[in-house]
């Protein structure tokens, strides 16, 4: 019985996304960051990616291992008015379509952190990265679709190719006669 019931705890463990925030600089208080990891939950349970939030001085190694399905979003302090902010992606995360909206994005939000808006520059970062998530979802599934259908076509092809040929081989007496010897050499 307890194997059983560690094996299922285990499974409910691999399917549930995970986020979380690993705040060395203090940038967020309680409710921020609550708010942040609300966010963080709700992408994390749509996209099914892992989303983890580090805050850190620059020359601190804390840096994660990026595993499967995950984003790192690395804000570290260089002096005391500036944080630089770094995205990390797995790589089974293809964002090569997405790179200049990514840097776009970053870009803009760029006067947020700079005024100390932590939470609220966050919180804009994470809803750009939602709608990027979506998008990728969605041309995954184009993606699908475009070869689902084109190995429906390849099936086709394929049927009428094999049809033309018994035609061939049956309305030729010539090429019935060479199969049948070769079937009966056999």
């Amino acid at each position: 019985m307890r194997k059983k019931i560690l094996v299922l705890f285990i499974l409910i463990l691999s399917v549930v996304s995970f986020s979380q925030i690993t705040d060395n600089l203090g940038s967020f208080s309680d409710e921020e960051t609550k708010r942040i990891e609300t966010k963080m939950e709700e992408i994390s349970k749509n996209s099914e990616l892992d989303l983890y939030i580090n805050t850190y001085k620059a020359g601190e190694n804390t840096q994660l291992k990026v595993l499967e399905k995950s984003v790192i979003i690395d804000m570290v302090k260089v002096d005391n008015e500036h944080l630089n902010v770094k995205l990390s992606f797995s790589q089974d995360i293809d964002i090569s379509s997405y790179q200049e909206e990514l840097e776009n994005v970053l870009g803009n939000l760029g006067n947020l952190i700079t005024e100390g808006e932590n939470e609220k520059y966050t919180l804009e970062l994470l809803n750009s990265l939602e709608d990027i998530f979506k998008r990728m979802g969605e041309d995954k599934e184009i993606q699908k679709e475009k070869f689902s259908k084109r190995g429906n076509l390849n099936g086709v092809f394929l049927f009428l190719v094999f049809l033309g040929i018994g035609v061939f081989v049956g309305k030729n007496k010539k090429v019935r006669e060479f199969f049948s010897k070769i079937i009966k050499n056999r």
